[in-house]
């Protein structure tokens, strides 16, 4: 494995360093030095790649971040040890090999690996998330494509999208989502930047998105929209809708 982080950081690095990450075989496990390793929250993604082995079956990998990718992970499988067992040992040996902790939670975006991923995470005890929120790994994700896969000897020109999220057909909202009244509002962007650091302080409930991940600039004038929800059950509604 190489040392090196994949994604591009705000710190210069050595054209040494760069050459780390020529090899499109090559995988990575990756901790900043400046992170104290406490990660309470990893995000997900095994599957199959656009990538060919010997054999000529579908190359699989396990790819794990963190919000502020701090953490980097990648590991490549043979198709036919796809299971439960081989992932919760993977995750055993980032621990092992980064000498972190293992997380309070996992967020994933891929529903079809949804057992495999929740009978993993519940025998390590960790919390297992289907959340379309995971940014920081769809992004990874987007240009390990654009500048790994593609340049791996093994890629398949013409396959599916690598992402692929699902859209299934609208439901009845459930009971303890309901609210006693709703509104459409918006907020200029310097009140909203308020609500998210009374996030970051845990003076209220919820998550944010960050925008820099995004490179989005948004001006203090600027107006967000989105919906109010007055409710008897605010806290358990906010729970829901933090996913």
């Amino acid at each position: 494995s190489v040392s090196e982080p994949s994604v591009s950081s705000p710190n210069l690095r050595s054209e040494e360093e760069e050459d780390g990450d020529d090899d499109p075989t090559s995988e990575l496990s990756y901790l900043d030095p400046e992170s104290d390793g406490n990660i309470t929250e990893w995000q997900v993604d095994f599957s199959s790649r656009p990538i060919l082995d010997i054999r000529g079956k579908k190359l699989w990998e396990l790819l794990v971040c963190d919000e502020t990718l701090s953490l980097q992970y990648t590991k490549y499988f043979l198709n036919n040890v796809i299971n439960s067992v081989t992932l919760k040992n993977a995750l055993i040996s980032i621990c092992e090999e980064l000498g972190v902790p293992l997380p309070e939670k996992i967020r994933f975006f891929r529903s079809q690996m949804q057992t495999i991923i929740t009978k993993a995470c519940n025998e390590l005890g960790i919390k297992a998330i289907p959340s379309k929120r995971c940014l920081s790994l769809l992004l990874w994700l987007e240009e390990r494509y654009n500048t790994v896969y593609t340049r791996h000897p093994g890629f398949q020109k013409g396959s599916k999208p690598i992402i692929s999220l699902d859209n299934p057909f609208p439901v009845d909202l459930p009971d303890n989502l309901y609210g006693e009244k709703w509104a459409f509002v918006q907020l200029p962007f310097s009140s909203v930047k308020e609500e998210i650091s009374s996030l970051r302080t845990r003076f209220a409930f919820g998550s944010s998105i960050d925008l820099d991940l995004l490179g989005i600039e948004v001006g203090d004038d600027t107006l967000i929209p989105g919906v109010a929800v007055a409710s008897s059950r605010a806290t358990s509604l906010a729970g829901n809708g933090n996913g």
